[in-house]
């Protein structure tokens, strides 16, 4: 079994040695809720709420202040 911190490595892509996957990388709360937080996107000419929710079961075990946050946001 893999540890936080181990290489995580890939038989068709040698060179990618990631150390975290990216659902190690949310339950570290490495974006402190603001990584899917409300936006108005000029790539899409939307505006943008909840996206992760399209796969919610992905999330689950990840608190869902490490995902969303509205803390200093202008919404």
């Amino acid at each position: 079994m893999r540890s936080i911190g181990d290489v995580v490595s890939f038989e068709d892509w040698p060179e990618f040695q990631p150390n975290m996957t990216p659902r190690e990388i949310f339950s570290e709360g490495s974006f402190g809720g603001f990584y899917w937080r409300p936006i108005y996107s000029s790539v899409v000419s939307m505006n943008l709420r909840n996206e992760h929710l399209e796969f919610d079961d992905w999330w689950d075990g990840i608190d869902k202040s490490l995902l969303t946050s509205l803390q200093g946001q202008k919404i």
